[in-house]
């Protein structure tokens, strides 16, 4: 699982997701949009286990470790999960045949972005939240797929968030294979971001949708 913002614990009831299955969650900021049903879901996940420890493996920035310090002080079943905390910046790890790397992307000072490698070669990108960063263009290099952020206008632009130009020059750079635009808020809603993404990058483009799924294909 990529990132817990708000609804993600009912979208996963409708997505046929059992909770049981979720054995690692990948973290690439800590705003509230991005982690809010973190908890709610380990919760919910604890819950379902008759109240027994259940394995899982969450990867997040620098500053992971000490957010679940303060959790455990405030809520006693958090420190009767059997948790595997590992913090990453410009990082790589391997785990059962998936790489994972990430780099920071200007978002805030320690958010990342994720690199997910299969142990078929088949490449997915994440770009979490994103300022127009170098390191963006190396992870995203000729990903099958890029899920990228698409948060508002040009003009007016929010510094630390993409323009749909910029997720287009993103995409153009890195030569990645499809892209997948999320985060919209609603002065970028009212663009045509499918136009403008297209002015600068010349393959397949989607808008995502809540439920709908998406095929790695290398």
């Amino acid at each position: 699982m990529m990132d817990c913002g708000p609804g993600s614990l009912l979208r996963l009831h409708q997505a046929g997701v059992s909770l049981q299955d979720l054995k690692m969650i990948l973290i690439s900021h800590f705003h509230l949009d991005h982690v809010s049903d973190l908890l709610p879901v380990l919760h919910s996940r604890w819950l379902q286990n008759g109240r027994k420890t259940a394995a899982t493996r969450i990867i997040g920035p620098y500053g992971l470790k000490r957010r679940f310090r303060g959790y455990m002080r405030s809520a006693k079943w958090v420190r009767e999960l059997d948790l595997e905390l590992m913090e990453m910046g410009n990082d790589r790890l391997s785990f059962d045949g998936l790489s994972i790397d990430t780099g920071l992307t200007g978002h805030t000072q320690e958010s990342i972005c994720f690199r997910l490698i299969d142990r078929d070669g088949r490449v997915l990108f994440y770009s979490g939240d994103a300022d127009d960063y170098q390191t963006l263009v190396a992870l995203s290099s000729c990903a099958d797929l890029a899920l990228v952020e698409c948060s508002w206008p040009s003009a007016p632009a929010w510094e630390g968030h993409l323009t749909p130009e910029m997720a287009g020059r993103l995409a153009a750079s890195g030569q990645v294979r499809q892209l997948l635009l999320t985060h919209f808020y609603q002065p970028v809603q009212r663009e045509d971001m499918m136009k403008e993404v297209a002015a600068v990058y010349e393959g397949p483009i989607e808008l995502a949708e809540d439920l709908k799924k998406y095929a790695i294909v290398k």
